[in-house]
């Protein structure tokens, strides 16, 4: 891997190798979340609450591969792109609660300190704003 921190791509990659897949068609999850996160960034503020928490139900189908949230990263990558001040800090809270609760699920030292690399990359993008 080239980057220092897992990808969306890299992530999906990882959970088409589980031995252990369950029902779901990770792909089409994975691909529909995208799309969700792109339509968080265009919707009104008013539909937005609904909108997340039908996000987060669905995003917490998914393993952490990579020891990444692709929640995180989905919602993380909606944000880089959001030009409104407000919506850009807010689609950044959001992923930074589920890059904790990823950090916070590890089951060994080492495991909490790489999925604690995406919740502090977050935070410095929300420091930066």
């Amino acid at each position: 891997m080239n980057q220092p921190w897992p990808s969306i791509e890299s992530s999906l990659q990882a959970l088409k190798r589980n031995p252990h897949q369950e029902k779901w068609d990770l792909n089409s999850l994975v691909q529909m979340l995208q799309s969700a996160g792109s339509f968080l960034v265009r919707s009104a503020p008013e539909h937005r609450q609904e909108l997340i928490a039908r996000f987060h139900d669905c995003a917490g189908r998914l393993h952490y591969p990579d020891d990444a949230d692709i929640g995180a990263l989905i919602l993380e990558a909606a944000a880089d792109e959001a030009e409104e001040l407000n919506l850009k800090r807010w689609l950044y809270q959001e992923a930074r609660f589920r890059a904790h609760w990823c950090a916070s699920s590890g089951t060994s030292g080492g495991e909490c300190l790489a999925r604690a690399k995406h919740l502090e990359r977050i935070d410095a993008k929300l420091q930066s704003i």
